[in-house]
């Protein structure tokens, strides 16, 4: 099972801690049912939407990488975002770019080490910055929004753009969606239909998808 599962999905208790809205999805637990089922466990989007590994030149990180590192984690986040995953001994492998050899070393690092109070520090940091724009994919919003914009595959897209530099592909995945439904412009609308459990702001990140993409 290839599944999303990252620092973001905290456990029950702790996200209705921090949002009494929050829908009551314990990711931790299914996994470790779906591996007791004799299912094998693959994870993804680890990263929680990308962090800092594009200080080093990548050519996939585009022509102004530091720009885009202002808007992703701190130093030390790949790693601890690697290792709370695998921390979840339910989890078999995890998917994780690698563009470049030290990024390889990171992983390796990830994969050796024990998960420390450190890197929960570095995460609750992290968390605390991608919340109001992190979509989780989580399904509880029901998806799609009054004037028909899929709100969470737009979200991705520009996760795709601003998180790990890939334009090319964010462009590519809008231009699939529907015609109308590329048409549609947030900015036009007095009020959003939509609302997230989580309290991302929906509107400011489509309206700057709409912005980049279309």
């Amino acid at each position: 099972m290839l599944t999303t599962y990252n620092f973001a999905m905290r456990s029950v208790d702790a996200a209705m801690n921090a949002n009494p809205d929050a829908p009551r999805t314990d990711m931790t637990g299914a996994i470790q049912s779906a591996r007791r089922a004799g299912l094998g466990i693959v994870a993804m989007k680890v990263m929680a939407g990308g962090v800092s590994r594009v200080q080093r030149g990548d050519r996939v990180y585009g022509a102004n990488p530091q720009a885009l590192s202002r808007r992703l984690g701190q130093p030390g986040v790949p790693v601890a975002a690697i290792k709370w995953a695998l921390k979840n001994e339910s989890v078999d492998t995890a998917i994780v770019c690698m563009t470049n050899h030290d990024q390889f070393d990171e992983n390796l690092r990830a994969m050796a080490e024990p998960y420390t109070e450190k890197d929960e520090n570095l995460l609750t940091a992290q968390l605390a910055s991608i919340g109001p724009s992190y979509c989780r994919m989580c399904g509880s919003c029901g998806g799609v929004c009054d004037k028909g914009v899929p709100v969470p595959d737009l979200l991705r897209f520009l996760t795709y753009a601003e998180g790990y530099g890939q334009f090319a592909l964010a462009r590519e995945r809008f231009l699939e969606m529907p015609q109308a439904a590329r048409d549609v412009r947030c900015s036009d609308c007095t009020s959003c239909s939509f609302t997230c459990a989580y309290r991302v702001a929906v509107r400011d990140g489509l309206t700057r998808a709409q912005e980049t993409l279309a």
